[in-house]
């Protein structure tokens, strides 16, 4: 979202709320996002657990501990480290340290280390330690093992918490797990209700339940809280407002993208082609890329093409409520569409009803499979064939002779008339020869009786184009139905004239759409090359 937005202009989203009472705040709320993350308290309260216990070393491991904390809260995560090491080998029943330690280490992105770190923590430490499962619920949902991590919640039952922070901690880990009930359940039992960390999990988790009045009370609290103040705020003005969160799942969420995910795991993850693969059956995923949807609608087309290819069913769920629904702008729905066509979701031809252009309309799906042995026409004699392959060569090679090409083409024709990809190369010629009142004729007549035919679809948009009858454009654009099945090089050709047109009229967005969409069936193609070259675009980019 850029700030040179009118703040009071209709929010990009499609929320119908202002830019300023919408995702401008959302974007505030989501600097958040930026406070490090909560530490486990430095004090004496959890030696409450059993004040007898004897552990050698301890002043030294607390003051290294407060050290690390020091350091967090300056944003200074690699630093903290060294002292947080130290204190668990001088301690290591010291849990506190290794709680901090683990911690940084997960927002560092090192998730293995930080399980490591928090399972030794739990062997060495004769004490109950809330805030340490709850570190390790949220570090297996992470590494995709759910089942795991819901143990450790369940483990959390009836635990004495013995801070404020430790409250805060293990409702946001419930959170994570959308546990609204169990929240409010343990906030009720819990000595540090009025805490404003503890009130922002029970304020959403009441507005999630239906309490708007509890959700109101409680947030009201939860504006004081450095980490979660701001989301507090925006989610208090709409409660007030009587607005319904603009959600995608139309839930009030409790966590911005980067508390999902941390950047520096998130990075790490995009980064490498082999961990992404094995975050695909991950439900952190899926959330990450929900909060990222949830957060800025209108840039967030990426996190729907993500969730594309991840195999965990809430992906299904979240592509699908975009699709039918009426959230975000039209981009993102088309996205959506696009991406669960891609998933052989829905059936080539199937009349859907989806929200465009601020109303409800019905479309008929197009979910083409692409043959590269698919053939146009009926098949030519061995002896016409080979002349028609030859021809076909020499009008992809140096300095075709159009005129001698065009009347091969058309012999061809007169001799086999069902076969009209022929009769399409004389019309092509025609063009090529500056002949275009002789050859729109042709073309119509070929698209009239062979719909499913997208090269002459393709060089009748760019006769169009050359002359710039855009309107005409446009309403072939509209007309063209997608055959079910077709050459690779057909959809490319329809694709780039798409491309063309867009161009032309200004619409950089849907003509790089149609030009990616191009590029994924054959980065190689000779009119995809030139496009990409053209514009200084490399793989890499895509």
């Amino acid at each position: 979202m850029h700030d040179h937005i009118d703040m009071y202009a209709p929010c990009p989203c499609g929320s119908g709320k202002k830019y300023k009472f919408c995702c401008h705040q959302r974007k505030q709320a989501g600097k958040a996002a930026t406070v490090l993350p909560l530490t486990n308290p430095v004090d004496k309260s959890w030696q409450e657990l059993d004040p007898g216990v004897d552990i050698p070393g301890l002043d030294e491991a607390t003051e290294l501990n407060r050290q690390g904390v020091r350091l967090i809260e300056q944003n200074r995560l690699d630093e903290a480290l060294a002292p947080l090491r130290q204190a668990v080998d001088i301690a290591p029943a010291y849990f506190p340290s290794a709680n901090n330690l683990a911690l940084i280490l997960f927002h560092l992105g090192n998730l293995d280390e930080a399980i490591a770190v928090q399972r030794k923590s739990e062997k060495t430490s004769p004490l109950p330690n809330a805030f340490g499962l709850a570190n390790l619920a949220t570090f297996l949902y992470v590494a995709g093992r759910e089942k795991e991590a819901e143990q450790y919640l369940e483990r959390l039952r009836g635990m004495k918490l013995l801070s404020a922070d430790i409250c805060a901690k293990v409702c946001e880990t419930l959170a994570r797990f959308k546990r609204h009930q169990e929240i409010l359940e343990l906030a009720a039992t819990d000595d540090f209700i009025e805490n404003a960390g503890t009130c922002y999990f029970t304020g959403v988790a009441a507005a999630n339940t239906g309490d708007r009045q509890r959700a109101m009370q409680d947030l009201q609290r939860a504006v004081f809280s450095p980490q979660h103040g701001d989301r507090a705020k925006l989610y208090l003005e709409w409660l007030r407002d009587g607005s319904e969160p603009h959600s995608v799942l139309g839930d009030w969420p409790y966590f911005p993208p980067v508390e999902v995910l941390p950047i520096n795991l998130f990075t790490k993850v995009s980064m490498n082609d082999k961990v992404l693969d094995a975050y695909k059956n991950r439900r952190a995923l899926v959330d990450f890329c929900e909060a990222c949807i949830n957060e800025s609608p209108a840039n967030a087309i990426d996190s729907v093409e993500i969730l594309g290819f991840v195999k965990h069913p809430d992906a299904r769920n979240i592509i699908k409520a975009i699709t039918f629904g009426t959230f975000g702008p039209d981009e993102l729905r088309e996205a959506a569409l696009q991406t669960m066509l891609k998933r052989r979701e829905l059936k080539h031809g199937q009349i859907i009803k989806v929200f465009r252009d601020g109303d409800w309309c019905e479309i008929q799906c197009a979910n083409t499979k692409l043959n590269p042995d698919y053939h146009f026409g009926v098949k030519l004699p061995r002896k016409i064939e080979k002349r028609y392959a030859i021809t076909i060569n020499k009008a992809f090679g140096d300095n075709p002779r159009w005129d001698e090409l065009g009347e091969a083409f058309l012999d061809i024709f007169k001799k086999v008339p069902k076969h009209y990809p022929a009769l399409f190369n004389y019309a092509a010629s025609l063009v090529r020869r500056g002949m275009t009142e002789e050859a729109e004729p042709l073309l119509r007549d070929i698209i009239s009786e062979h719909p499913e035919y997208l090269f002459a679809h393709a060089l009748l948009m760019n006769l169009y184009c050359m002359q710039e009858r855009f309107t005409e454009a446009e309403e072939l654009e509209l007309a063209t139905m997608m055959p079910a099945e077709t050459h690779p090089d057909a959809m490319i050709a329809w694709y780039m004239a798409l491309y063309t047109l867009h161009s032309i009229l200004g619409n950089s967005d849907i003509a790089m759409k149609h030009l990616e969409l191009a590029h994924d069936i054959n980065p190689d193609h000779p009119a995809v090359e030139q496009a990409c070259d053209e514009l200084g675009l490399y793989d890499d980019e895509y």
